[in-house]
């Protein structure tokens, strides 16, 4: 998930200068409608995994690049409510990793195109549905400038899951928060471990 500055002024101004400060039009369908929930913390990657008998699982990693587009978008929310957002689909900023990923180590690279996009986070999110993402609870984010060192334990994560390259920038205020994301080109280079 997004750490997000205190100041709610932020979000607003940069939603009036990205033009989305009136009627942000329909939702974008397919990979683009991840909600971007409230904020959580990184862990770091740390593997381990036993058998029913205590053995070790042997692992390896495998290699995970990815380069792409950031979404430009809005998302608003609240404590106890869905975020309502609406993003283009970006173009390789949502990397799905599948069922067995154990924990993913990189470095997200970029150069920023604008004083909007000097900061990207990462995001670990899960499915909602057919084609559809969204962080939890149990989401965990890295936020910060190039290069962005990342690394996200996934032992004890059910299921598939999914990294988010964001350029989301927000705010929030008494239990609710907005925000805005600008088109920013980024590299990943890292690794993904699985089991054997």
């Amino acid at each position: 998930m997004v750490r997000l500055p205190a100041a709610l002024l932020l979000p607003l101004a940069l939603l009036a200068l990205a033009g989305c400060s009136g009627d942000p039009g329909p939702a974008a369908s397919g990979a683009g409608d991840q909600a971007v929930p409230a904020p959580a913390s990184a862990g770091p990657a740390t593997p381990s995994l036993v058998d029913e008998e205590g053995q070790p699982v042997p692992v390896r990693e495998e290699p995970l690049q990815v380069a792409g587009r950031s979404a430009a978008g809005a998302c608003a929310g609240a404590s106890g409510a869905a975020a309502q957002c609406f993003n283009d689909l970006g173009d390789g900023n949502l990397q799905p990793l599948g069922a067995g990923a154990l924990a993913v180590r990189g470095t997200l690279t970029w150069t920023a195109a604008s004083p909007a996009t000097e900061t990207m986070s990462v995001i670990v999110l899960f499915p909602c549905g057919d084609g559809c993402w969204t962080g939890t609870a149990d989401s965990s984010s890295v936020v910060g400038t190039s290069p962005l060192a990342v690394e996200f334990d996934l032992v004890g994560l059910d299921g598939r899951v999914a990294l988010w390259f964001s350029s989301y920038q927000g705010a929030s205020e008494a239990g609710a928060w907005a925000g805005v994301s600008a088109p920013q080109e980024f590299a990943f280079e890292g690794t993904v471990t699985v089991p054997e």
